[in-house]
């Protein structure tokens, strides 16, 4: 009876074993038969990114997709997803193709915050052209901006000037701002992100929206703003309220911390709290001297023991926007009005007193540079009016 009853159970235990991998093998995902070539070719790869994300590795561009050529040309790839260049075979143009993985839905939902912002012609945002789907890969069409990145121009030069750094702020402010008001949160604002229209050109645009989150709107025409809780980012540019284990956040002061590492960068040179981590000693201590009435900056130049040359109303600017508590943030809308920017708004009207305003930072040979430039420019554009 004994060996029956064992007989018995090692029989049920075989079938709860079998029924047990039939119901973990049910549960697998499947993988395409794309994703299981790209397995193959990466097998015995020592790079385990590449298996760890097969589709990317996968993905080949067309030569031609629509009425665009590519050229071969790479101009970056990420971890899900890479841009090449392209040309209209109809009229020339220079366009710019990210390639992705197809999603389940009619389209990414980088289309559908492209589509809210970047496909009305704003001059300091990346225009989107349009989206389509070939064979498992959505193209998401741009325009080409061949000045490359802000990210690059600090690592050639080092830090800026503040009358360079004013005049880029204000354009990626004026991006930022049309953003917010379209109800859109960017959440990977960068230095990287940011680039020059052309060569030589000044004008800045701002571009990959892939992480950005549109809200939605209500029967008013107005928008809800539900907390997000979503990791994304880069880590240099993440505020504290988003490296928490469990985040809960409110979306634009995401963006309004990370555009003041941008701005404190291309001034300074350096992050001001570089690969940050939840518990960081720098958060504390900035904490500390916020709630002391310490100047945000005075205390970031003193975590690696410099002293900070920045202006006072550039000190006033981010000590506002490196709020560790994001309610304390200033929208973008107070920051386009910041006395730092007066100039600025002064040239955006035709004024040509702005580019002798705010100059008390600046050494003696650098204004009368200035003041020569000025006198230069009058006479050039009066010799072009003149018989």
């Amino acid at each position: 009876r004994k060996e029956r009853e064992g007989r018995r159970e090692g029989r049920e235990g075989e079938r709860s074993r079998a029924s047990m991998m039939r119901w973990t093998v049910a549960c697998i995902p499947r993988l395409s038969d794309a994703d299981e070539d790209a397995l193959e070719e990466g097998a015995g790869s020592k790079d385990s990114t590449a298996q760890a994300t097969p589709q990317i590795r996968k993905i080949k561009p067309k030569k031609r997709i629509g009425s665009y050529e590519f050229t071969g040309q790479v101009l970056g790839a990420g971890a899900t997803a890479a841009v090449y260049h392209a040309r209209c075979v109809n009229t020339g143009r220079e366009v710019a193709i990210k390639c992705l993985p197809a999603c389940r839905g009619p389209f990414p939902k980088e289309v559908l915050a492209l589509r809210q912002v970047a496909s009305s012609g704003h001059p300091h945002i990346c225009e989107f052209l349009e989206h389509r789907r070939s064979k498992g890969v959505d193209y998401i069409v741009l325009d080409y901006c061949s000045g490359g990145e802000v990210y690059q121009s600090i690592e050639d030069y080092g830090a800026m000037d503040e009358v360079t750094v004013r005049q880029w702020s204000y354009d990626m402010v004026s991006g930022l701002r049309f953003v917010h008001e379209a109800g859109v949160v960017h959440r990977d604002l960068k230095l990287e992100n940011f680039l020059f229209s052309t060569k030589g050109a000044r004008t800045i645009k701002l571009c990959d929206f892939g992480l950005s989150f549109v809200y939605p709107r209500i029967p008013d025409s107005n928008f809800m703003y539900p907390l997000l809780c979503a990791k994304c980012g880069t880590q240099s540019y993440t505020p504290p309220e988003m490296l928490a284990k469990y985040p809960e956040y409110e979306g634009f002061p995401v963006d309004i911390w990370a555009l003041g590492v941008c701005i404190f960068s291309m001034c300074s040179g350096f992050f001001p709290v570089e690969e940050a981590s939840e518990e960081d000693w720098r958060f504390c201590r900035l904490v500390a001297a916020q709630t002391e009435g310490v100047s945000s900056c005075m205390a970031i130049f003193g975590f690696y023991n410099q002293q900070c040359h920045f202006s006072p109303e550039l000190i006033d600017l981010l000590d506002g926007m490196l709020q560790v508590e994001p309610s304390r943030r200033p929208t973008i809308q107070a920051i386009a009005k910041h006395g730092w920017f007066d100039c600025m708004a002064l040239a955006a009207n035709g004024d040509i007193r702005c580019t002798l305003l705010d100059t008390s930072f600046e050494s003696e040979e650098s204004m009368r540079t200035t003041h020569e430039d000025i006198i230069n420019m009058m006479c050039s554009s009066d010799a072009a009016v003149s018989p």
